[in-house]
């Protein structure tokens, strides 16, 4: 058996693509690939799956890591078959960063490896330390519960429906160069490199207990204290070298599957994601699907009111871009009765502190919500009878940020998670819901929304699982 790994959740977004080009083959195509989440190995498969598919190459393509045995170099191979060579052009530089590669696979050939090991695979020269359970077990079961003895006896408890499994992955006597990027025999090899790609941003990676089966494997993500810290202790003082030894511990959560946490994890009443659902129509967005499973869609019928939806705008993610003279999207409103609610933005304006700048129409005010007016101070009021002025020197909002409001009694706006107002409201909801345009002075927003989220309200602890999803997913 051999030793084990680790590999990161790559997460490939909708636009995404390679070019190729054979010599004594099909000749040049651009090939699409499919955005989602994928582990080294099977982002791997998927393109040299997709190479060979296509219907203008005519190669039969391979692409793997080098990662089977106890001396692998995690490096990744692309080679190809039935042809006499190709060369191959990376429009993501998500996926060319993935597999270890630094620029256009040429001059033209049959085979190419990666310059460097790729930074989402960690393999150890040792095996796992003083697993808490069986090797390969997905960790100790652990279940919320509330238990409560009354004064007269009676005994009242409560479970959630949920469990969740945690355990440690410790590895000791780990060589120097496999643990500190300073010390690396092959770019990318160590620990610190893959803490810091992976473990460090909240990414799912997977351990598996053999490196040469690719079927058998746990999913993890590191507890917050240790996705902080890489922690990567001596265990002999003043050793530094290559071959110094040392030992890593991380507490981790585990289902056996996937961990990835989002926002259908809090029931939310609308999810809306400029990577996913969104429908062009002559290149401009004409619907914009709810992914929370309501189908409350935002669409634009009119053709010249429509926003646009450019690639790889943040964190290699795209945009939906309203240009801030027409453009908006909108859909009856869902929230009549509710009165707490919380929406978060994950936006970012394009347009000066000196001009209006107005972005929705969420609530029942009869003045126009601007983000931000010409004294560059955010006037809001989503799901409130008034607006509010947040203030001024508001400098973030031409930045990507999170933006989230409590709308409720008192309404509270918060920016990456840090309150800037609180005040007195009266919920109230528009009678029809717009993104990008406040209808009261017919203004609209210049700028981008990435990500828009309206939840029940939540509680401390959602509320900062929420902001771990969105700053992650977009790089902020």
């Amino acid at each position: 058996m051999a030793l084990p790994k680790l590999e990161g959740i790559v997460t490939i977004s909708s636009g995404s693509s390679v070019s190729v080009t054979e010599t004594g083959g099909g000749g040049t195509a651009s090939v699409s690939l499919t955005a989602g989440d994928y582990s080294l190995s099977e982002l791997c498969a998927y393109l040299a799956d997709a190479l060979t598919a296509n219907a203008t190459l005519s190669g039969t393509y391979s692409c793997s890591v080098a990662d089977d045995s106890d001396t692998s170099s995690g490096k990744v191979t692309i080679s190809a078959s039935g042809i006499t060579s190709f060369t191959l052009t990376w429009t993501s530089t998500t996926v060319r960063d993935a597999l270890g590669f630094v620029g256009t696979l040429e001059p033209t050939a049959a085979t190419f490896t990666a310059d460097d090991a790729s930074p989402w695979i960690w393999l150890p020269n040792v095996g796992r330390s003083d697993a808490d359970l069986a090797d390969g077990d997905e960790g100790d079961p652990i279940r919320q519960v509330a238990v409560n003895c009354a004064p007269s006896g009676d005994v009242y408890s409560w479970a959630s429906s949920a469990l969740r499994y945690e355990t440690v992955i410790e590895f000791q006597h780990v060589k120097g160069y496999k643990g500190i990027r300073s010390l690396e025999v092959v770019t990318n090899e160590s620990l610190q490199t893959f803490f810091e790609t992976v473990i460090s941003k909240g990414i799912p990676f997977r351990y598996y207990t053999d490196r040469s089966n690719d079927d058998t494997y746990t999913e993890h993500v590191a507890k917050q204290g240790d996705a902080e810290r890489f922690g990567l202790e001596p265990e002999f003082k003043g050793w530094r070298g290559a071959q110094s030894i040392w030992s890593w511990r991380c507490d981790t959560y585990t289902t056996g599957a996937s961990l990835t946490w989002t926002p259908l994890d809090v029931s939310p009443y609308l999810w809306l994601k400029a990577d996913d659902g969104v429908t062009l129509t002559s290149s401009a967005v004409s619907t914009w699907a709810d992914q929370s499973g309501n189908g409350r869609d935002f669409t634009q019928s009119t053709a010249g009111y429509r926003p646009t939806n450019p690639s790889s705008v943040q964190n290699g993610l795209p945009g939906v871009l309203f240009d801030g003279t027409d453009d908006y999207l909108s859909r009856a409103a869902f929230l009549s009765g509710t009165t707490n609610a919380e929406w978060f933005f994950v936006c970012q304006s394009t347009r000066t502190a000196a001009s209006t700048n107005g972005w929705h129409d969420l609530g029942s005010n009869a003045t126009s919500c601007l983000y931000p007016y010409l004294d560059d101070a955010i006037y809001d009021g989503i799901g409130a009878t008034t607006r509010s002025n947040l203030g001024s020197g508001t400098s973030f909002v031409r930045t990507a940020h999170i933006y989230n409001v409590s709308s409720a009694n008192p309404h509270v706006a918060r920016v990456d998670g840090s309150q800037i107002y609180s005040g007195a409201a009266t919920v109230g909801w528009a009678a029809t819901f717009k993104l990008g345009e406040s209808s009261v002075i017919s203004t609209c927003f210049r700028g981008y929304l990435f990500e828009v989220v309206c939840t029940p309200p939540l509680t401390t602890d959602e509320r900062a699982s929420m902001l771990n999803y969105l700053e992650t997913r977009w790089g902020l």
